[in-house]
């Protein structure tokens, strides 16, 4: 408790000097005290105007008006700056100190951030943002297992235990061999439907003397989409929000890479049904449902993150994508206009309209040039040279605005992978702390269990005699009963398993003897010595 000091003491001491020391996490700054006048509206600016012990209290943390020094229990190396800055107007940053630490220490002394100058301010003010998004992401992550509410009946536990079992691969071994599964199946299912399409191997059908596709490479496809089908429902059934899996992106190509056939089985069944003239059309629905099973190959992108970038990447570089096409149309009107007007003239040529010069403008502009049509005169060559420069500078442009996306979008994922990691090992970490306390609450009922029996069958000698008890954390109690200067020693010892060691050493001297020689107290004195896990206190 600090005493209080009355005014004219405080006013008395100042007087005597014009300086005043400041102590800031135990580093001394001694300056004046027209310096920190420069700026009133601060905390030590409004230092010098305090004159009650009430009111210097509520400044700083600690003073001793005897030598004129007020103690503040901050960072002492952002203060640095912060000193500097009274005596040089100029505010700097430090890359030594971290961006939100430094804006506490800004906002605790009373300083805006726009004091900083301008070669520091853009630098911290893009820091922060950084810091700060990567701290709302990092916190929708962790809260994102909270948002997941099952209930802790039978039925939800077992709905918790397929979720996990179907969307979180590192959850369990489980729910790895599941992803490898499911990829197998995916591969599998990809292979048959391209070997489909290998002429030796379709089947030909004497009735509708047609070739069909080939009865063992149908089967296995049944057995990939039966697998398929099966994987949805049960990640439908036991999803927290049904509304929202039905519209997520992945949840979304399972569908598609499920329906397409039995869309087509079920056109296929109903050709028999429908009359000649609707055949045909039936037909062609069902070779468009066919083409369409190639898309469950995107079902890989549930289990690549590559593939997951790519698509992420795509769909936060929206605007630069349409930026490209718009170079692109622009550059192919342009170019195709003056290419038709170069060589509409010329006997065979093939620049006939503006339209049918638009193939050539989009194979040069991306520089692909197959050849099949080429202007023939010198202002057309000179217009095709000037294409493919252009070409190459139109989309050179957006690129690296969609490759920083995919940077920032991998970045995310890593953070995303460490936020699950921390928060796992969190869990962990609990999980040992309440196996540990059980531990030790058993051990300690074993010490209950089995010294006091053998203090009451056995007063006077003590024997060697070593009694051994199993706890669940696979350790044991050991008791000792030696006739060693009148005292009982007690000990449970537990194996050191991944840095834990846990050791109780209980120690009961004999306080004195009747005329008997029987022990007349016993337990006077306890000596322990208890080391939990790393961590735990």
């Amino acid at each position: 408790m600090i005493p209080k000091i009355s005014s004219d003491d405080i006013l008395q001491r100042r007087n005597k000097s014009g300086r005043v020391m400041l102590n800031v996490g135990g580093q001394r700054h001694e300056v004046l005290w027209s310096t920190l006048d420069r700026i009133p509206n601060t905390r030590l600016g409004r230092l010098h105007s305090q004159t009650t012990h009430d009111a210097i209290m509520k400044i700083c943390d600690d003073y001793d008006i005897l030598r004129n020094e007020y103690f503040f229990d901050r960072h002492p190396t952002a203060f640095a700056t912060i000193i500097d800055f009274y005596r040089t107007g100029k505010l700097h940053l430090m890359d030594d100190i971290c961006t939100m630490s430094y804006g506490d220490e800004l906002e605790f002394w009373g300083i805006e951030e726009y004091y900083l100058e301008p070669c520091c301010l853009n630098k911290f003010n893009l820091r922060k943002d950084q810091v700060l998004e990567e701290m709302r992401k990092e916190k929708e992550y962790m809260n994102s297992d909270a948002l997941e509410v099952f209930g802790d009946n039978r039925y939800n536990l077992a709905r918790k235990y397929v979720w996990n079992l179907l969307e979180k691969p590192d959850s369990s071994k489980g729910a790895k061999v599941v992803v490898i599964i499911s990829i197998l199946f995916i591969v599998l299912s990809t292979i048959g439907l391209t070997l489909n399409t290998l002429p030796h191997l379709r089947e030909y059908n004497d009735q509708t003397e047609q070739y069909e596709d080939n009865s063992t490479l149908d089967t296995v496809e049944t057995v990939c989409i039966a697998w398929f089908t099966l994987e949805y429902l049960l990640r439908l059934w036991s999803s927290p929000n049904k509304w929202k899996f039905f519209k997520g992106f992945l949840n979304i190509i399972d569908l598609l890479a499920i329906l397409p056939y039995y869309l087509s089985k079920g056109l296929e069944h109903s050709e028999n049904t429908k009359s000649s003239i609707q055949f045909t059309t039936v037909r062609k629905a069902v070779q468009i449902f066919r083409i369409l099973r190639v898309l469950r190959v995107l079902k890989l992108a549930r289990h690549s993150t590559g593939l997951q970038s790519l698509g992420y990447t795509l769909q936060r570089s929206y605007k630069e994508l349409g930026l490209l096409m718009m170079f692109l149309a622009i550059t192919v009107l342009l170019f195709s206009s003056l290419a038709y007007f170069a060589e509409k003239d010329l006997e065979g040529t093939k620049f006939t309209s503006i339209p049918d010069s638009f193939w050539w403008a989009v194979i040069t502009v991306t520089t692909v040039g197959y050849g099949d049509i080429v202007p023939k005169s010198p202002f057309g060559q000179l217009v095709g040279a000037a294409c493919c420069i252009c070409g190459v500078l139109v989309i050179a442009l957006p690129i690296p605005i969609i490759v920083n996306n995919f940077a920032e979008f991998y970045k995310d994922q890593v953070r995303d992978e460490k936020a699950r990691k921390r928060l796992e090992m969190i869990k962990l970490k609990k999980n040992k702390l309440s196996v540990s306390n059980q531990t030790m609450g058993d051990a300690f009922t074993a010490v209950t269990e089995v010294v006091t029996p053998a203090l009451d069958d056995d007063k006077q000698a003590f024997q060697t005699e070593q009694i051994e008890l199993r706890v669940p954390s696979q350790g044991h109690v050991k008791e000792s009963k030696k006739k060693l200067s009148n005292e009982f020693k007690y000990s449970l010892v537990e194996p050191s398993t991944d840095d834990t060691e846990a050791t109780i050493g209980l120690e009961f001297v004999e306080d004195g003897a009747d005329e008997d020689g029987q022990m007349a107290a016993v337990g006077s004195k306890v000596n322990s010595n208890l080391l939990l896990p790393q961590g735990h206190h």
